[in-house]
Parts: structure tokens; C-alpha cells; sequence
């Protein structure tokens, strides 16, 4: 059973209210994409606060976080508020479909999300896992087409979903006008087949992409691999 909190380098999150819980993706698409100069990002399904705090650690950006959920943006709400970034970041309680109808003020920089996407997996019966988990209200259409609607031109939309679910992913990027710049693809260890697609794409603006992959493990699957750890650094206690 997962710890009721997380401690990381320079904060520390509680989960005890959060269905889905601190989570080697959320750290991997954190620790990897970079704020840049970015002056406004946005936060989607931020669960626990996680990415919206490792991006206020390495930025001095105004972060919007929007998490559907009302126990989980509760708690996304403490783990900031006791953090050292409280006036950086804002939280709402709120879906990404009613923020974007609703929002009136700047576009943003940047917009990342570790989203839901277990839509062909048999569905929790915890409605708030199920809500967390599953991708049946922020299908790759919906989520890619309300991205570019909250992006300024030249904005950036960074993710991280199964390798599986890149096909899907790459389809609505181009339909909604953005081009993927920078991908990483993840594999759990040298010779196993690639389980996650970290990318980084740009709105209205074509550019040369730089690709990458890490290993999160060594051969033996036992150790955590030196890129891995480079990566996370600034974050795990541990490395």
C-alpha cells in the first residue's frame, strides 16, 4: 500500500485524499520537460500538486493547476500551501472543458498533463480511481483540441501517455495544427519494448525534433539506471 505521503528534495506531498497516487510517470514528464522562459503554465489533472510544484522548483512562472476531482484538489491545495511556492501556484477545482469555456484571461506558455488513459482497461470501481484512471471524459481529441484553444501560437503542450497510445496522440496533434518538437521514449529496462512516449509539441510552428530514450533500469532490472537518475536528480531523495 502506497505511503500517505512522498518526500521529495525540496517538498513533500500528501496523498491520504488522492485516488491516484505519486507515480513514476508524473515524475518522469516533470523532471524531464523544461519551463524555458514560459510566463504562464497550466497544470491539467494535477491529482496531488506533484508536477505543478517540480515546475515552480525550476521556474519562476505563474502556474494554473486544474484537478476535477473535489478530494484530490483539496489536497493538491495543502501540499502547495505548505510549500515555499504558495503564491506561485493556483489550483481549481475544476474540469479542463469547463476551464476552457470559462477562461477569459491570458493564453498560456505552456500546458502539461499526465492524463487519464486507461479507457481499454475494465474500469475501478472506485468512481474517484475510475474518474483519475480512464480516459472516457479527456479523450487525445478533446484534450489536444482544448490545449490549442488555451495556448498562445508557439505555445507548448507536453505529455506523457503509454507508448501504446502514440499513434492516437500523433493523429490529433496534427490535426489540431501542433508538431511534436521533442520526444523521449521511456523503456523499462535495455531489450524490453518501449512502455511510455514523453512528448513536447509546439502550436502553429514547425521546427526540426530532437528525439531521445532512457532506460529506467539496468540490464538486471534490479538498479535504477544512471540516466534515470540524472534525469530525477533534482528531485528523489534518494539519487
Amino acid at each position: 500500500m502506497p505511503n500517505d505521503f512522498f518526500r521529495f528534495k525540496q517538498f513533500e506531498i500528501k496523498q491520504d485524499q488522492c485516488a491516484m497516487k505519486v507515480g513514476t510517470d508524473g515524475i518522469l514528464l516533470g523532471a524531464w520537460i523544461e519551463p524555458g522562459t514560459a510566463s504562464k503554465i497550466l497544470d491539467v489533472g494535477t491529482g496531488t500538486g506533484l508536477i505543478s510544484l517540480m515546475m515552480a522548483q525550476k521556474s519562476k512562472a505563474k502556474i494554473t493547476a486544474i484537478e476535477i476531482d473535489n478530494s484530490a484538489a483539496e489536497q493538491a491545495m495543502e501540499n502547495i500551501a505548505s510549500s515555499k511556492w504558495a503564491g506561485q501556484i493556483q489550483v481549481l477545482n475544476t474540469s479542463l472543458q469547463n476551464f476552457a469555456f470559462n477562461w477569459q484571461e491570458e493564453k498560456f506558455d505552456l500546458i502539461v498533463t499526465n492524463p487519464p488513459f486507461y479507457n481499454s482497461h475494465i474500469k475501478s470501481q472506485n468512481k474517484q480511481r475510475a474518474i483519475a484512471r480512464h480516459g472516457h471524459n479527456l479523450e487525445p481529441e478533446i484534450l489536444i483540441s482544448l490545449a490549442a484553444k488555451l495556448l498562445n501560437h508557439g505555445g507548448r503542450f507536453a505529455f506523457i501517455i503509454p507508448w501504446s497510445r502514440s499513434p492516437e496522440y500523433r493523429n490529433q496533434l496534427k490535426i489540431f495544427n501542433f508538431s511534436i518538437v521533442n520526444e523521449c521514449i521511456i523503456y523499462d529496462k535495455p531489450d524490453a519494448r518501449p512502455v511510455r512516449l514523453l512528448a513536447e509539441s509546439i502550436l502553429g510552428v514547425q521546427l526540426q525534433k530532437k528525439q531521445d530514450s532512457i532506460y529506467m533500469k539496468n540490464a538486471s532490472g534490479n538498479t535504477y539506471s544512471e540516466a534515470y537518475k540524472d534525469l530525477c536528480r533534482d528531485y528523489y531523495l534518494e539519487f
